[in-house]
């Protein structure tokens, strides 16, 4: 793999400096912290943080701090895309800072974001190998079955918004 993209996943405030790094939100935290523990693994010297939310200091640039503050490694070559606000965005800037069109890159994002993700940047001729963040399983187990959960309500959101963007996707194309 040639390098690794890093997708953000949104800010929870507006951020007082570069190094506020409270202003991540959730997502944007945990897939910073994730691929700063796989890195050395992957092998991977070259990133792209793509994420243009925010006002002022981008989201793109909060992560790439971070990053650089948790990977004790060698030296990483950090591009921040600090425009892309959606997917499609992110894909379109990397595909145009490729240095080699047959080139592999590794896929942050969340699982449910992934599918999506990954379809956009294929889309896009960016071959990608994905690596999810997290895995927001959550087992059945007595007396859940029984009990609504306000969680579930949040899954059902983020799963219908994956499906409509998935689905939006498919009639941009055809």
């Amino acid at each position: 793999m040639s390098g690794t993209i890093l997708l953000a996943g949104g800010l929870s405030k507006t951020a007082s400096g570069k190094n506020d790094w409270s202003a991540l939100g959730d997502e944007s935290l945990s897939r910073t912290v994730f691929l700063a523990s796989q890195l050395a693994r992957l092998n991977s010297q070259s990133v792209i943080i793509s994420g243009g939310s925010g006002s002022g200091i981008k989201e793109a640039e909060l992560m790439t701090d971070l990053l650089d503050n948790l990977y004790s490694g060698k030296p990483l070559d950090i591009i921040a895309d600090v425009n892309a606000i959606r997917t499609q965005e992110s894909a379109l800037f990397v595909r145009a800072n490729m240095p080699d069109e047959n080139a592999g890159y590794y896929l942050v994002t969340s699982d449910w974001h992934m599918a999506r993700a990954q379809a956009i940047f294929e889309h896009h001729g960016i071959k990608v190998c994905p690596l999810a963040s997290g895995d927001s399983y959550v087992p059945y187990g007595f007396p859940g079955w029984f009990i609504p959960q306000k969680s579930a309500l949040a899954k059902f959101e983020l799963a219908w918004h994956e499906l409509g963007g998935l689905l939006l996707l498919w009639w941009a194309n055809r």
